[in-house]
């Protein structure tokens, strides 16, 4: 299956559930476009997985066909952070996974990885398409002498706009119509204020400090009841409760619209084995992301690169990434991922020789979320990964392999 294959599906499936959606609330996701937005969270799971692997492989006189089990035990840590503002954008993203490993024919692995990446954008305009980019992205592994990171430079154009917090007041519209609170959807213009008082959290801590969070909530209770037109002049405590759960407990899954393209300069700063660095990378990065209705959304990003230098050309890597997510309900999300790599290299083999190789991954996963109260959410889902890498050696020739993995999780919603 390839990415044109899922978005064609993606299309298909949620065209009936984003008509209900747009009749019932007067309001686009695209309706978010304020000067300074911003999103965080920070989530601690706990997981296990299953992976059934089996591989092939070709050499000059014959060939090798065999499977394997996998089990292992994780604790994860995860945390993301965006901000927009007229003139600067940045995100910023990191986490780590402790496992302990078992294929049932040997004791018990200890694995340890974790990551970072990062990038912060300037534009020339505040209302312009222009900008100029500084990033970075780390990874280490426990086996690693030290971690691969890259620093890289580019300029570029196009904006995204985050709008996670309009789907946070969107919720919280809905909470009050289940609970009879309020007998109608809220209009646009309210949702939109509303999405600016949440958006103003910050604001508040430093103006009211501690007890900030009792002006926060009365501003918002009082924009709500005046624009309902409530008797009693409140949403009352059912309603604070539910603005609560929504603005602390539940996630929200991300919602962004707009698209980036952007080339540049990618240098390695440290390898894992290696003191040589090789030749910066020539980088080619497009971001699209689609609101569909208010419960879908789509992001697709596409990046290239290859060595400058002699080996311009020569040596590459190319990803593409689908992500579409569905909140079928408050408590339910459903997550279809793709991932198409394919790269060609040079490599050092065992002798500390060099030669070439290249590889192909497809690999395709599906997420089911269900949320419990007090922040916890369980998930379960699968993938399946196809994977076929080839080296010039004179007697090894292919590796093949099909990669199915089941996970369960447990994920606690910090903030």
């Amino acid at each position: 299956m390839n990415v044109r294959t899922l978005l064609l599906a993606a299309g298909c499936v949620v065209v009936s559930g984003a008509g209900h959606q747009a009749a019932a609330q007067d309001i686009k996701i695209t309706d978010y476009d304020v000067p300074v937005s911003r999103s965080h969270e920070l989530y601690v799971t706990g997981d296990l997985i299953r992976e059934d692997v089996e591989y092939s492989r070709d050499y000059d006189y014959y060939d090798e066909s065999y499977g394997d089990i996998y089990e292992s035990y994780g604790l994860r840590g995860t945390w993301q952070y965006y901000y927009n503002s007229p003139f600067y954008a940045w995100s910023i993203s990191a986490g780590s996974r402790l496992a302990f490993s078992d294929n049932h024919r040997q004791k018990a692995k200890f694995r340890e990885t974790a990551g970072a990446s990062g990038v912060i954008r300037r534009y020339t305009d505040g209302r312009g398409l222009f900008f100029v980019a500084a990033g970075f992205s780390s990874y280490w592994s426990h086996s690693y002498f030290r971690p691969i990171v890259d620093a890289n430079a580019s300029i570029g154009l196009g904006r995204v706009v985050e709008a996670t917090i309009l789907a946070r007041a969107i919720r919280i519209d809905e909470f009050l119509i289940k609970e009879r609170i309020i007998q109608q959807h809220l209009s646009k213009e309210t949702l939109l204020a509303l999405a600016a008082i949440i958006n103003r959290e910050r604001e508040y801590k430093m103006r009211y400090g501690d007890t900030y969070t009792v002006w926060w909530y009365s501003d918002m209770d009082r924009l709500i009841a005046d624009a309902a037109a409530l008797p009693g002049g409140s949403i009352g405590p059912i309603g604070l409760l539910r603005i609560r759960e929504v603005l602390n407990q539940e996630q929200v899954q991300r919602r962004a619209y707009g698209w980036t393209i952007e080339t540049g300069i990618s240098a390695a700063v440290a390898r894992p084995y290696t003191s040589d660095l090789d030749d910066p990378d020539v980088l080619f990065v497009g971001f699209y992301s689609l609101p569909i209705g208010l419960k879908q959304q789509c992001m697709v990003e596409v990046r290239a690169d290859t060595k400058t230098g002699k080996t311009f050309a020569d040596y590459y890597h190319f990803e593409a990434s689908l992500k579409y997510i569905y909140e079928l309900s408050n408590r339910i999300d459903l997550v279809l991922d793709e991932t198409i790599l394919k790269d060609r290299e040079s490599s050092l083999v065992c002798c500390w020789q060099s030669r070439q190789r290249g590889g192909y991954l497809n690999r395709i996963a599906f997420t089911a979320r269900y949320y419990f109260e007090n922040a916890i959410a369980l998930k379960l889902g699968g993938d399946l990964a196809h994977s076929l890498s080839w080296y010039n050696d004179p007697n090894y020739r292919v590796f093949r392999s099909r990669d199915w993995r089941i996970a369960m999780s447990v994920a606690y919603h910090v903030f």
